[in-house]
C-alpha cells in the first residue's frame, strides 16, 4: 500500500463506510458550520444529537463545557467527564434545582474533597425525595468517614443493609474496612451484619470468624458464584472437584494454575502467506484509524482466520492489536471446552516483546523477568505508547512524579521505550524491597502510601489480600497479575535470570 495511486483508490472504494464509521465528527464540523453561517437552531439541533447520542465522546464534552444546550443533558456530559469544578461553576447560582441535581451537586463536592458542602446537599437530595436512597447513604457514609466521623459512618452504611445491591455490597465492604482497621467497633460491627441480607461480602466476615458451616451456606445461596467463591470452598472441603470446576471455568487463572498448571499442545504450521484483508487493516494502523480497523476485524468469526491475523500481527511488532485479537481467537477456541492451547496461540497471547532491553534491567535488578512480561502485559498490552486516564505512560504505565522520583530527580521520556522498562523495573525493585511479594504488586497499580495503610489492617494471608484490598482495581490487578505471572513461567521456563 505505498504507491500513491493505489492509496487513494482504496479511499475512494472505502469512503461510505470512512463516513458511517465517521458520523459523529461529521455531525461536530455541522454544528460548527452552521454556528458559523448564524443557523444557531440548526447548530443547537446538531449539538443536542451529539450530547445526548453520543455523550462519552470527546465532541460531547467540548459543546457541554462552552454551556450549549440543555443544562441537564450538559451536566449529564459533564459528570461522565468528570469535570466537577464546572458541573458547580454552573449550578452555583441555581436556587431551585431538582434532587437529582442537587445530589450531582454534592458529588461534585466530595470529588473536590469538600466533604462540609458535599455532606450539606447529600442531605437535602435526600429531604427532597432523591429516589436512589442507597447511593446517598453510602457516600454520606465515606463522606463521615472523611471527616473523621466514624460512629455516624457505620449508621449511614447500616441504612442500606436491607437491599441487594451495588451499594449494600459497598456498604458491606466499608463496614469490614473499619471492622479490620478498629477493634473498637468489632462487636457492633458484627451484631449489624448477622441482620444483613446474604451476599458475598458477608461471607468474609463468616471466613475470619472461622464459621466455615455459615460460609459454605452462603456460598450456596448468592447467584454468583465467582473463582475466589469457589477456592474458599476447596480451602474448606479440601474437595478437588471444586479444583477442576476452576480449571474448566477458567484454566489460565492463578487457582487453576496453581494446581493444575498449563496444558501445551504443539502447534501445526502456519501458512504465512498473508490473509486478503491484511493489507487493509496494516493500512487502517498506519492511518490511525482504529475505528474502522477493529470494525473489519468484528467481522471475522472463524478462530482460524483470527489466529492467522493475530500471528501476522506479532511478526510485525503490533503486540497490543495482537494479542486483543488472540484473545477473541481464544475466547473461540474455549467454546469448544478446551483445556489444552495451541502453543503458538498461547505464545502471541503471551508474547516476549523488547526482550533484549527486559532481560538486560531484570538481571541488573534481579527481578523474575515472567513478573516484568506479567505487569507489561496488564498494564499496556505492551504498547510504547499508551496513556492510561491518569496519566501513566508508555509499556510499564509510569506516571512522571514516580518516574522522577525512582530516577532520582531526573526528569526522563516515558515514551522512550528502555527508559521506561528500566525505570519500572527499577521502581517494582523497590516495591519489592520495601513490601512482600503480593503487596508489592499491589502497590505497582495503587501505590506505595495506600499499601502502607492497607498493610496496617489487612491481615497477612494470601487469601486476605485477595478479597480486604479495599480497591476493587487493585484486587482483580492483583488476580490477573499473578495469572498471567504463572502462564510466563509455565509457558517459558528458559525465561531466567542469569545466574
Amino acid at each position: 500500500m505505498k504507491e500513491p495511486q493505489r492509496f487513494f483508490d482504496f479511499l475512494k472504494k472505502k469512503k461510505r463506510k470512512f463516513l458511517k464509521i465517521r458520523e459523529i465528527e461529521i455531525i461536530y464540523l455541522k454544528s460548527i458550520f452552521e454556528r458559523k453561517r448564524g443557523n444557531f437552531k440548526k447548530a443547537e439541533k446538531y449539538e443536542k444529537i451529539i450530547l445526548q447520542k453520543y455523550p462519552y465522546s470527546k465532541f460531547a464534552k467540548l459543546i457541554a463545557m462552552k454551556e450549549k444546550g440543555v443544562k441537564k443533558d450538559i451536566i449529564k456530559v459533564l459528570f461522565i467527564h468528570r469535570e466537577w469544578k464546572k458541573i458547580l461553576e454552573i449550578l452555583k447560582n441555581e436556587e431551585k434545582i431538582n434532587p437529582e441535581m442537587n445530589f450531582i451537586k454534592a458529588y461534585a463536592f466530595f470529588k473536590l474533597k469538600d466533604y462540609k458542602n458535599a455532606l450539606k446537599f447529600f442531605k437535602i437530595s435526600l429531604s427532597e425525595g432523591y429516589k436512589n436512597k442507597e447511593k446517598v447513604n453510602f457516600y454520606k457514609g465515606l463522606t463521615y468517614l472523611y471527616l473523621g466521623d466514624t460512629t455516624k459512618a457505620i449508621n449511614s452504611f447500616s441504612r442500606n443493609l436491607i437491599y441487594e445491591n451495588y451499594f449494600a455490597k459497598s456498604s458491606i465492604r466499608e463496614l469490614r474496612i473499619i471492622y479490620l482497621k478498629s477493634k473498637k467497633f468489632r462487636k457492633r460491627i458484627s451484631r449489624i451484619i448477622k441482620k444483613a441480607k446474604i451476599n458475598e461480602e458477608v461471607l468474609y466476615f463468616y471466613f475470619d470468624a472461622e464459621n466455615f458451616k455459615k460460609v459454605l451456606k452462603i456460598i450456596e445461596n448468592v447467584k454468583d458464584r465467582n473463582l475466589i467463591f469457589k477456592y474458599l470452598k476447596f480451602l474448606i472441603t479440601k474437595d478437588s472437584e471444586l479444583i477442576e470446576e476452576i480449571h474448566k471455568d477458567s484454566p489460565l487463572s492463578y487457582f487453576s494454575l496453581l494446581h493444575n498448571g498449563l496444558c501445551i499442545q504443539k502447534s501445526a504450521e502456519i501458512d504465512e502467506t498473508e490473509i486478503p484483508s491484511y493489507d487493509t487493516l496494516s493500512l487502517f494502523l498506519e492511518l490511525k484509524l482504529e475505528d474502522d480497523f477493529w470494525n473489519r476485524v468484528g467481522k471475522i468469526k472463524d478462530k482460524e482466520k483470527l489466529l492467522k491475523l493475530s500471528y501476522l500481527l506479532n511478526k510485525d511488532k503490533k503486540y497490543y492489536y495482537s494479542v486483543k485479537i488472540a484473545r477473541k481467537a481464544y475466547y473461540k477456541y474455549r467454546k469448544g471446552e478446551n483445556l489444552c492451547f495451541d502453543e503458538l496461540l498461547l505464545k502471541i497471547l503471551f508474547p516476549l516483546p523488547y526482550y533484549e532491553k527486559v532481560l538486560k534491567y531484570v538481571n541488573k535488578y534481579k527481578i523474575d523477568p515472567a513478573l516484568i512480561y506479567a505487569i507489561m502485559r496488564r498494564e499496556s498490552l505492551f504498547d510504547t505508547m499508551a496513556v492510561s486516564p491518569k496519566g501513566a505512560k508508555g509499556v510499564m504505565q509510569l506516571m512522571e512524579k514516580t518516574a522522577k522520583k525512582v530516577n532520582n530527580g531526573k526528569e526522563i521520556n516515558l515514551f522512550n521505550l528502555e527508559d521506561n522498562i528500566r525505570t519500572g523495573i527499577k521502581h517494582l525493585r523497590e516495591l519489592i524491597d520495601s513490601f512482600d511479594f503480593y503487596y508489592a504488586i499491589s502497590a505497582y497499580n495503587a501505590g506505595k502510601e495506600k499499601i502502607k495503610e492497607w498493610k496496617k489492617f489487612i491481615p497477612e494471608n494470601e487469601i486476605s489480600i485477595f478479597f480486604d484490598i479495599p480497591y476493587r482495581e487493585t484486587r482483580n490487578y492483583l488476580f490477573y497479575v499473578l495469572s498471567d505471572y504463572l502462564v510466563y513461567k509455565l509457558l517459558y521456563p528458559e525465561l531466567k535470570l542469569k545466574e
